[in-house]
């Protein structure tokens, strides 16, 4: 089955695209009682020197994408490490990422 065929880029972008909106305006903090929230994003640049070093921390299952990964059967994980390849730059590479933050006061 091809890449187009299988759709397991698509997922696991359509994963990706869900978290970053549901980070701006999601509230956990809100619902764990916190007050004077503030909150912001963090960016960082990466470095990486081999695809491998990009794509080995996916396939350890830590949060919505290495579930994703983890979920796929071997040649699944081949087929969309196979498309992660050719969608990234040539190494060695920087990718910027982001991560949301959020600081508030406990009750009490």
């Amino acid at each position: 089955m091809g890449l187009a065929q299988d759709g397991a880029v698509d997922d696991a972008l359509a994963l990706a695209e869900r978290a970053l909106q549901d980070a701006p305006g999601a509230t956990p903090s809100d619902q764990a009682g916190l007050s004077g929230v503030t909150d912001g994003r963090l960016d960082i640049t990466l470095p990486f020197a081999t695809f491998e070093e990009w794509w080995e921390p996916f396939t350890l299952g830590v949060g919505p994408a290495g579930d994703h990964v983890r979920s796929l059967d071997d040649a699944g994980r081949d087929r969309l490490a196979a498309a992660c390849r050719a969608r990234l730059p040539h190494p060695p590479f920087e990718l910027t990422v982001s991560a949301w933050a959020a600081r508030g006061i406990t009750p009490g």
